[in-house]
C-alpha cells in the first residue's frame, strides 16, 4: 500500500489520533486486498493549526473510508483469471508448435540432422582446430582426410603421454613449415609401432576440440598409454558436408582406412563410441567383423560403448526433448515414424555377435544419466547375450551421468583390463599358432613385455 495515500494531511498538522486512524486504515485495506489507488485521503481539518480535532469527526470520516473500501471490487479474482487465461493461451501455443514441429519432420527429413546431430553448436563452441595444445591436448597434430569423393574431415592424432617423441612431435606440428613435415614423420612412425590405438567417435552437439573430445584425449593417452584418434563427422567442427546417418558411418570407415594406410593392424585398434558415437562405433565394428569373417582378415581389438542407446526411435521418449513432446496424443508414434536417423544399435549388435561372438564389448553407463537412461545399455546387454555374445559386459557407475563416465577410475580400469585381456589372449594364441575369435591374430607384444 502506498504510504502517501494512507496519510491524512490536515492544515492543523498530524495528531496522535490521526496516526492511530491511519494505522487502522492500513490494516483494514490490507485485509480487504484493495489496491492503493482506491484509498481515500482524509480531508484537511477546518480548525486552527494547533487545535485538537474532534475525535468523533475523525472516526466518522474513517468509517466513510472503510465503507468505500468494502464496496470496492476485489482484484484477487480478476488477477487469478488473467493468469489462468495466459497459461491456457501458452498451453495452446505449445501444443500447436509441437504438432507443427512433427509435421516439419516429415516435410524436411534432411533438416532432422539439426536436432539429432546438433552440429550447428560449432558456431558457438569455437576452437582452434589446427592447434590441439590450445585445448590442453599435448603431443597431438591436426590432420585432414577424405571421406568419399567430396567430403573432407578434420581429425586429431594424439600420442601417448609417455611416448618419448610426443612433445617433440607436438611442438613441430604446431610450428608449421619444415618442422611440421618432420613432425608428421614422427607421428606416422609412432603410429606404426603402436600397441594400442583408440578410435574415439564423439557424440552430438560437440566436436573434437570441446567437451568429450579433449577429455577422452587426455585421459586415454595418459591413463592407458594409448594412441588416440578423434575424427569429426561431416558437418561437425571444420569438416565439410552435411550429416546423414549413412554419412556418419562412411566417415568412421574413412578414419579406419586412414589407420590401415599407415600400417596399423586392425587387431591393435579399440573402437570407442560415446552417445551418438556409440551407434556409429557399433555399425563400424559390425561391418569390420563381417568383412573379417568373409575374407579371414583380422578384426578390431574390441569395442567400448559409452552411454549407448538401443535405437533413436526408442530413445526419443526418454530423451529430454522427447519427454517434452511425447506425452501429447499421437506425437510419439508420428515422431518415431518420421525419423530418418534410425541408428538401430540392437540390430547392429546382433550382426556383430553373429560374425564375431568372441569380440570384447564393454558397455559403460552412468546410473545418473538423464540424457540416455541406463536402461538402454541394460537392454543392449540382454540383446547381445541373447544373440550369443561371449564377452559382453556392462559396467554401471552409480555416481556418473552422461558426461562424467571418465571421471571415475572404475571406467578406465575396466578398459585397461579389456586391453590387458586382449594382449594376454593374443600372446598365448601366437605361441600356439591359434586364432582369436575365428580370425587370424597378428603378432604383437604383450603389455608386460614392453620395454
Amino acid at each position: 500500500l502506498s504510504r502517501p495515500m494512507l496519510e491524512a494531511r490536515a492544515s492543523c498538522g498530524r495528531t496522535r489520533s490521526q496516526v492511530h486512524f491511519q494505522a487502522l486504515l492500513s490494516a483494514d485495506a490490507a485485509q480487504l486486498g484493495c489496491p492503493a489507488t482506491e484509498l481515500v485521503e482524509l480531508p484537511p481539518s477546518d480548525g486552527p493549526r494547533h487545535a485538537q480535532p474532534d475525535d468523533s469527526g475523525a472516526r466518522r470520516r474513517l468509517g466513510e473510508v472503510v465503507m468505500i473500501l468494502r464496496r470496492a471490487p476485489s482484484t484477487t479474482q480478476g488477477g487469478a483469471w488473467r493468469v489462468a487465461r495466459l497459461a491456457l493461451l501458452a498451453l495452446i501455443a505449445y501444443v500447436l508448435s509441437v504438432y507443427i514441429f512433427v509435421g516439419l519432420l516429415y516435410a524436411a527429413p534432411s533438416a532432422q540432422a539439426l536436432i539429432v546431430c546438433m552440429q550447428w553448436v560449432k558456431h558457438f563452441l569455437r576452437a582452434d582446430y589446427a592447434l590441439p595444445a590450445s585445448e590442453m591436448v599435448l603431443g597431438a597434430r591436426n590432420v585432414r582426410l577424405r571421406s568419399g569423393d567430396v567430403v573432407e574431415l578434420g581429425m586429431w592424432q594424439i600420442l601417448p603421454t609417455d611416448a618419448p617423441e610426443a612433445l617433440t612431435a607436438g611442438v613441430g606440428a604446431a610450428a608449421g613449415g619444415e618442422a611440421a613435415v618432420k613432425a608428421s614423420e614422427l607421428f606416422d612412425a609412432a603410429l606404426a609401432r603402436a600397441e594400442d590405438v583408440i578410435l574415439f567417435l564423439h557424440g552430438n552437439g560437440e566436436h573434437r576440440a570441446v567437451q568429450q573430445g579433449p577429455i577422452h584425449a587426455r585421459a586415454l593417452s595418459a591413463s592407458l598409454s594409448a594412441h588416440v584418434l578423434i575424427p569429426d563427422y561431416r558437418g561437425f567442427g571444420d569438416s565439410s558436408g552435411w550429416p546423414t546417418e549413412a554419412g556418419l558411418y562412411e566417415d568412421a570407415h574413412a578414419a579406419w582406412d586412414w589407420l590401415a594406410e599407415r600400417g596399423v593392424p586392425p587387431s591393435h585398434v579399440l573402437i570407442w563410441g560415446h552417445s551418438l558415437g556409440s551407434a556409429v562405433a557399433m555399425q563400424l565394428a559390425a561391418d569390420l567383423a563381417e568383412r573379417a569373417a568373409q575374407d579371414g582378415s583380422d578384426g578390431p581389438l574390441g569395442l567400448v560403448l559409452e552411454s549407448a542407446f538401443t535405437s533413436l526411435p526408442e530413445l526419443l521418449p526418454d530423451y529430454p526433448l522427447g519427454r517434452a513432446i511425447c506425452w501429447l496424443p499421437g506425437v510419439r508414434a508420428a515422431a518415431q515414424a518420421a525419423l530418418v536417423f534410425r541408428m538401430d544399435s540392437v540390430a547392429q549388435l546382433r550382426r556383430l555377435v553373429g560374425s564375431a561372438p568372441g569380440l570384447q564389448v564393454l558397455l559403460l553407463h552412468g546410473a545418473m544419466d538423464t540424457t540416455v537412461p541406463i536402461s538402454h545399455s541394460r537392454a543392449l546387454l540382454r540383446a547381445g547375450r541373447a544373440a550369443g555374445a561371449q564377452r559382453l559386459e556392462l559396467l554401471e557407475l552409480p555416481q556418473a551421468d552422461h558426461h562424467t563416465v571418465l571421471a571415475h577410475d572404475a571406467a578406465l580400469l575396466a578398459v585397461a583390463q579389456l586391453l590387458a585381456g586382449a594382449h594376454g589372449e593374443l600372446s598365448g594364441e601366437n605361441a600356439e599358432g591359434s586364432t582369436r575369435g575365428g580370425h587370424a591374430a597378428s603378432p604383437r607384444v604383450s603389455r608386460s613385455q614392453r620395454p
